[in-house]
């Protein structure tokens, strides 16, 4: 298998009258390698990580818009 076959792509959308860009991460591995991370413990704490900055952030706006 070729090295661009793990390939991470970021893409960065901007909206009018929005203060932060959102950005799109995306990545393709073949499916053994998935179900190896889909299911390891380091991938669990990568989402736990997500949700967690996620709903700071959500905090963060409602605070900033007086929620």
């Amino acid at each position: 298998m070729g090295q661009d076959m793990y390939e991470i792509t970021e893409y960065e959308k901007q909206y009018v009258n929005q203060d932060d860009a959102l950005v799109v991460v995306s990545f393709q591995l073949p499916r053994h390698d998935w179900n190896l991370l889909g299911t390891s413990t380091e991938w669990r704490q990568f989402e736990k990580l997500l949700r967690e900055t996620r709903s700071k952030h959500t905090q963060k706006c409602h605070r900033e818009k007086g929620g």
